[in-house]
């Protein structure tokens, strides 16, 4: 299974600012005791979560989705 994919792309005097690419190649895998944010548009191969995901506005998935019993993700907008 792949690693917890880092979506933060940097930071600077300003602070973090979290970024990711519209097309992610790799699965997106969101560990236990993680938190992790999408900023959307985006389309991902496989999504595991068994942790917290928060999406803004829109995941597209092309194979699969799988969510742990403790995962949990949250669309908003």
């Amino acid at each position: 299974m792949a690693s917890n994919k880092s979506i933060i792309k940097g930071f600077d005097s300003e602070g973090l600012r979290p970024s990711n690419e519209i097309v992610i190649d790799k699965d997106v895998v969101v560990e236990t005791n993680y938190s992790q944010l999408l900023i959307g548009p985006t389309t991902a191969p496989n999504v595991t979560i068994n942790g917290n995901l928060n999406v803004v506005t829109e995941i597209n998935i092309t194979n699969d989705l799988t969510i742990g019993a403790n995962g949990r993700m949250n669309i908003i907008g």
